[in-house]
């Protein structure tokens, strides 16, 4: 696969991942909501600390290797819950009349 950007993997999901981050941003730095977030500003915020950004994840670049690790990485199951124990009698006995009367004052 030569030529395949890894870092450069696109789709819906990234996009509106994308879009929130920028959204959060604009709002973070009270920008004008109607404007668009520059890509490079968003770009920087995706580095690295100690490269200058401000360390967001790039979904772009996380795409494949979180796919490969959800897909190929077994869930841990959580334990079978107890069984509740049933009463000792099958029949239910109902004494007095029904519908219950309500006593008169």
């Amino acid at each position: 696969m030569s030529g395949f950007n890894w870092e450069g993997w696109e789709g819906p999901l990234i996009d509106a991942t994308n879009h929130l981050m920028s959204n959060f941003l604009k709002q973070l730095l009270n920008l004008d909501a109607s404007l668009p977030f520059p890509s490079h500003s968003l770009y920087i915020a995706q580095g690295g600390i100690p490269a200058g950004g401000l360390g967001l994840y790039r979904p772009g670049a996380r795409a494949i290797p979180d796919f490969v690790l959800s897909a190929f990485t077994p869930t841990p199951q959580p334990p079978p819950l107890p069984t509740p124990a049933l009463p000792k009698t099958s029949a239910i006995s109902f004494q007095g009349s029904f519908p219950p009367t309500c006593p008169t004052h």
